[in-house]
Formats: structure tokens, sequence, C-alpha cells
């Protein structure tokens, strides 16, 4: 599931966005923009985005999508649908995920297996994690709305939150919430996950229609998803120097740190040194 723009969903009872009842053995949600959801003074009994897997073997991939613009309502959950009640695992990597209101972001309904949540970026005023959740965190990245607020997330990672911290990432940059220069906090901040892409190309070995998320995942997402109301379509781009002040992206490194968060910017070259002198040598 993938390359797909949805937004302006307002929940009218129990609207969920994504609600899946899986039938495969591997399934790859990414490369997908929500936006405009659930705005006040609307907020119902809806989720944005709920899995709940065909068996306890399966294995979710969700990586490189973009959520912004969340009013009040359940954001991320994963375990029993009402279809089905099995256990899962989940694998969250390289998301954007931003609310307008303090609430919880990643929750975990019962039964849920293996979670782990590694270079997701969470942009919400308070802790995102739900504490009864048993998730396993790595190299996440939280911070606030607003200058005021800094804490430490549940799987231990911090940030202090304070200017220019909390301003680098907002909704109105070409690419919402994307470093917008290759010193921002997420850039060259998070972990190399090039296991998950080889887990994937494994799992396309047998089911063809994961050899686009194999690939995908080796790179940033393709963002910049518009509607065209002239032909009544959507499309998208994978994000280059229109990135605003920002180096030309690159895909994600093979061996060294990636990006927190869906963008993948380079690190930072080094700065050469200045003032030289020569000394000549008899």
């Amino acid at each position: 599931y993938h390359d797909n723009l949805y937004e302006y969903v307002y929940g009218n009872g129990h609207t969920n966005v994504i609600e899946s009842a899986e039938r495969a053995s591997t399934s790859a949600i990414y490369d997908n923009v929500f936006r405009h959801l659930e705005l006040s003074p609307y907020g119902d009994g809806g989720v944005i985005l709920w899995f709940g897997p065909v068996s306890s073997g399966t294995t979710d991939y969700i990586f490189n999508n973009v959520v912004y613009d969340v009013g009040a309502v359940e954001y991320l959950n994963m375990g029993g649908t009402g279809d089905t009640a099995n256990s899962g695992n989940y694998t969250w990597f390289n998301n954007t995920f931003q609310t307008n209101v303090a609430q919880m972001i990643p929750s975990c309904g019962s039964p849920v297996g293996t979670v782990l949540l590694t270079n997701n970026h969470y942009v919400d005023d308070q802790n995102p994690y739900e504490s009864s959740c048993s998730f396993t965190e790595t190299t996440e990245l939280w911070q606030s709305n607003t200058s005021a607020y800094g804490g430490t997330a549940k799987g231990g990672y911090s940030n202090a939150n304070t200017s220019p911290n909390f301003n680098e990432y907002n909704s109105s940059e070409v690419y919402a919430y994307s470093p917008a220069a290759a010193t921002n906090s997420t850039v060259g901040a998070g972990t190399n996950e090039q296991s998950y892409c080889a887990a994937l190309s494994a799992a396309a070995a047998s089911d063809s229609t994961l050899s686009d998320a194999a690939s995908a995942c080796k790179n940033p997402i393709r963002d910049a998803c518009n509607y065209l109301t002239s032909t009544h379509s959507v499309t998208c781009q994978t994000p280059t120097s229109a990135l605003t002040a920002a180096p030309t992206v690159a895909p994600r490194p093979s061996s060294t740190a990636w990006n927190i968060g869906a963008y993948q910017l380079p690190a930072p070259a080094a700065t050469p040194p200045t003032n030289l002198t020569a000394v000549p040598v008899e």
C-alpha cells in the first residue's frame, strides 16, 4: 500500500482511514501522505491506521509515511481489529508523525506481537507512546509543536527541544516536516536499518508485489503528493533540491547512519581548516 494521498477525512461514527484485516504473510505500507484529518471541532471514535494481521507469524513494515495536521483521534493502533485477533509483528521505521493536540501516537490493542519502532519522528506536545504497550524503540525523536516543551520519550531518547530545534520542522514547507538544512535534528541521527530492506527483498522473492517496497526502503519518501483537480488524480514525486535551502536528497546510506523521519538528507560535510600556515622543510 503506497503512494497514496489521504486528506480531509472527518469521523462520522467509527470512521477509520485505513483498517486492515490482512491476508498476506508480509505487508508493506509506505510512501503515503495522510493530512488534514479530524480537525477541530471534529474528532470521533475512528483510527487513522489500524492493522490486524491474519496470523501471529506475519510482519508489517510501515515506513516513509508522513502524517500531519491531525486533530483529536486515535492515531495508530496495532492488534486485533475485530475481524482478526492474531498478534502479529510490526516494524515501524522512518515515519514522520505530527499531531495538533497532545495525544498518544502509537498504541496497541490486544493481542500484539513484537513491535519495533526505529527512526520515527514525532511532533507531539506529550510523550507520544502509550505506557502500557511493550515497544522496542531505537533512535526515536520526539519534539513538541512549540518551544516551551521538552522531554524524554518512553524509549529514553531525549531532546532538549530548545531553540532552534522546535521550529526546524513545520507544515508550511514544500515537504511538510522535512529537514530544511543538513544541521537539523533528524539528519544523521538515526540507525542504519538496511536489514529491514534485506528482509523485504527476501519476502519479495516469493511475493513480487513487495519488490517496490524493497527498493523504496532504501530511499526517502516519494513525497509532495498533490491532488490535480483537472484530471482528478494524485501525483507524487521524490523530494529533490526543491527542499527549502537544503542540499539534494540522497538514498539511505548502505553502512552509515540514516536520518530520522521520512526524509533523507546528506550529513553536513566536514568543515575544512582555516588560517593554515606553511612551514618550509629543509
